[in-house]
């Protein structure tokens, strides 16, 4: 596993438990293991169930994540219950249940994936538990396939384009690291494949660490106060949160610090516009401010068509005042979506900022929508690199920062 920044080492110890984590996930190998009653099912050994346990630990290190083979005593945890189904985790945004459950069944992944039932060894079905677990162990605390596409402004992975979007996606599928990564074990962004469920080096990459960490360090969340509109937008200040960095040697920004500038708007909801006499004329738009710049790339994401009871069918833009409020551009298009390629939700991807300034976020309904009104959540964010410092001036800098944390508590001397 790569070594996590001694800034972030020292956030990570210094946060106090915040909402959704942290997070337990019970290892269940046996409710759905029937004994002698379905071939396929596979009996996983005390030595394999400690591999499977100590490498998710392993992999989730840098996470308020903690996997367990034993149910606890008390509190909640979620589950994963292995020979079951196929392959499912909901998606669970900021992880808000806390007892969601997944499940997986490795020799039928492997059939699936052009390995014969009965012919798989236990080490194949053992990394496959593992790979898998851990894909499903992020749908339930709130990450997606397209968390997987990487690096940053690479676009999407190959194949995933096009008019699978709607509207059509223009930019590049260059994503080439988008396959060593957790999300990808799906034949939606075609990372399922044997080589790839068997790859005992995947990665939780950095999109999935903004939903994993946004709230370790600072608040946040900000309400939505449905009262914006285009001339008076609700601004959205970016906090800044440390990430790990999990990407491999040679490939773009290994050898950096990685962060994010993250806000997540909630309570947000698209409500009926009334005249001046109330009586009912179209569905609201909401607008949210942000600021960035040149060369920033931005990425929006709405929640609402996933794990919502009031489901919104959403569409987002990103427009820029100093051009008559015109969408930004998107690689050959315009910063506009409707759908994301998996549902009816929305998603900017690495919207590349054209000029310093101040941006504005448009959620509104499409033309026509079956679900115009109700509620959504928001996230909005950008990944920058930084050089490393040299080790006389991380140490400096741990020592300020502990010193700080000491006279704010008042407990040093």
């Amino acid at each position: 596993m790569r070594t996590i920044s001694l800034f972030l080492l020292f956030a990570l110890a210094c946060s106090s438990a915040l909402a959704g984590f942290p997070q337990t996930v019970l290892l269940d190998y046996d409710t759905y293991t029937d004994v002698g009653g379905d071939p396929a099912d596979y009996l996983y050994s005390p030595p394999e169930r400690s591999a499977i346990v100590d490498t998710l630990n392993d992999k989730f290190a840098a996470y308020p994540v903690t996997f367990t083979n034993t149910a606890p005593s008390s509190g909640p945890y979620s589950t994963v219950f292995f020979n079951k189904g196929l392959s499912f985790g909901e998606i669970d945004f900021q992880n808000k249940k806390m007892s969601d459950i997944a499940e997986l069944h490795a020799p039928k992944l492997l059939e699936v994936a052009g390995i014969p039932l009965g012919t798989a060894t236990p080490s194949e079905v053992v990394q496959t538990s593992i790979n898998i677990g851990a894909h499903e162990t992020l749908h339930i605390l709130g990450t997606r396939h397209h968390d997987a596409f990487l690096p940053i402004g690479a676009g999407v992975s190959p194949g995933t384009g096009g008019t699978d979007w709607d509207p059509a996606y223009t930019g590049p599928e260059d994503a080439f690291l988008t396959g060593m990564e957790f999300n990808s074990l799906s034949t939606s962004v075609g990372g399922f494949s044997a080589a790839t469920i068997l790859d005992p080096d995947l990665f939780i990459g950095p999109r999935s660490a903004v939903k994993l960490l946004h709230d370790t360090f600072v608040d946040l969340d900000v309400d939505s106060d449905d009262e914006n509109d285009i001339f008076t937008p609700q601004l959205l200040p970016l906090k800044t949160i440390p990430l790990p960095n999990p990407l491999p040697p040679g490939t773009p920004f290994a050898d950096f610090e990685l962060f994010a500038d993250v806000a997540i708007v909630e309570d947000a909801s698209i409500e009926m516009h009334l005249d001046s006499a109330g009586d009912p004329m179209h569905p609201e738009s909401d607008y949210y401010a942000i600021d960035a710049a040149a060369g920033d790339f931005i990425t929006v994401e709405v929640i609402s068509a996933l794990g919502s009871d009031d489901f919104l069918d959403t569409a987002l833009a990103i427009l820029d005042p100093l051009s008559g409020f015109a969408p930004v551009p998107w690689w050959a298009s315009s910063a506009v979506n409707d759908n994301e390629r998996e549902s009816s939700d929305s998603l900017l991807l690495d919207v590349e900022i054209p000029f310093d300034g101040s941006y504005i976020v448009e959620v509104y309904t499409p033309f026509g929508s079956l679900e115009p009104l109700g509620d959504y959540e928001m996230l909005v964010y950008r990944l920058r690199a930084e050089a490393v410092p040299e080790p006389a001036t991380l140490l400096l800098a741990l020592l300020g920062l502990t010193l700080l944390a000491c006279r704010r508590r008042r407990t040093c001397g």
